[in-house]
């Protein structure tokens, strides 16, 4: 089989019958993986469980065969085992085989070798053959805690992951590295740039015996930080005539401002304008409504494929309704 299949290449064995094959793969590792997933899958097609599937008459092979990989799958048993889906492919629903099932039965399976072309890797014909199912893929990957420099990557559990690989695009290469290995659903990353994005993928990995294989990649999750804020000041205006001119230093990482007022420090904002990232940096306003005192708050923003980022609010700025001066004119000589 080795001879007449594309280098890189890998092969399990078994009585003499190919059983998973791996090839034309950058490396031999990943061949391995390839090859030992599909080892796994023909090894598990031979469990009690899967031999007593009980299909309705006059199923097509390919439907049968198709419904067998589905059943073994950890994602997507659900498709072919929930209510209303194995009515038309079983007589009787069956039941799940079980990941702890699979490692056992998968564990006590022996004479299976295993080579590459050219040199001989393992032989296996007197040896207990294990080898674990790839892990369930992540799912469900939030951003959490989200500030100018920092935030948290989380991630539902995936079923028989032993841990999980964090991946980052790297511009200067090209292509994805990996930043860090965790054993839970989550990892934190820091030391970042006010306004920047950065684009992750995540699998989960099982190890067996210091080698781990891993599981299928996430898509793209692009992941931008918080820009910085600007602090708003005081030009002219008053709040008893419901207009005001405020003045900041502008941001050159934002795509633009938005100012909010309230009579209420903290809370109850109302949005009184938006000014577009540009040479401005002057506002005139109007106020909701007449009033003695109003706080007025900044927020800058980015524009992402995913919404707007703002960022955090700005220190308020107090105005004060001013008294107003009367200038009485003097009488009049008679």
């Amino acid at each position: 089989t080795l001879k007449y299949t594309q280098s890189n290449s890998v092969c399990y064995v078994k009585d003499g019958q190919t059983i998973g094959v791996g090839a034309g793969q950058q490396s031999r590792i990943h061949c391995t993986r390839l090859a030992g997933s599909k080892a796994d899958n023909w090894l598990l097609r031979q469990h009690p469980k899967v031999l007593a599937l009980d299909f309705v008459d006059g199923i097509r092979r390919p439907d049968r065969d198709n419904a067998i990989d589905v059943y073994l799958s950890e994602d997507e048993c659900d498709d072919v085992l929930r209510d209303g889906a194995w009515q038309p492919i079983f007589k009787t629903r069956p039941e799940r085989l079980t990941l702890e099932e699979k490692k056992a039965w998968i564990a006590s399976q022996r004479g299976v070798s295993v080579a590459s072309d050219g040199t001989r890797i393992q032989a296996a014909t007197s040896k207990t053959y294990t080898a674990y199912t790839v892990p369930g893929a992540v799912k469900n990957l939030k951003v959490l805690d989200l500030t100018t420099t920092s935030y948290r990557l989380q991630w539902d559990a995936a079923a028989g992951a032993t841990g999980y690989i964090v991946y980052r695009f790297d511009e200067t290469s090209g292509s994805y590295t990996e930043v860090t290995k965790t054993a839970v659903p989550s990892c934190s990353v820091r030391a970042l740039t006010p306004g920047t994005t950065d684009y992750y993928q995540i699998c989960a990995y099982a190890t067996l015996q210091k080698v781990n294989r891993a599981g299928a990649l996430t898509k793209q999750q692009a992941v931008t930080t918080k820009p910085e804020t600007v602090t708003p000041k005081f030009v002219s205006g008053d709040p008893a005539r419901a207009k005001l001119k405020i003045k900041w230093k502008p941001n050159e990482n934002c795509d633009g401002y938005r100012i909010l007022v309230t009579e209420t420090p903290g809370k109850d904002y109302v949005q009184a304008a938006e000014v577009p990232m540009g040479a401005t940096k002057t506002a005139v306003f109007r106020l909701p409504k007449k009033c003695d005192k109003i706080y007025v708050y900044m927020q800058t923003y980015l524009i992402t494929d995913a919404g707007r980022v703002y960022s955090d609010y700005s220190p308020a700025l107090t105005v004060t309704s001013q008294p107003q001066t009367t200038t009485t004119a003097p009488a009049a000589k008679k």
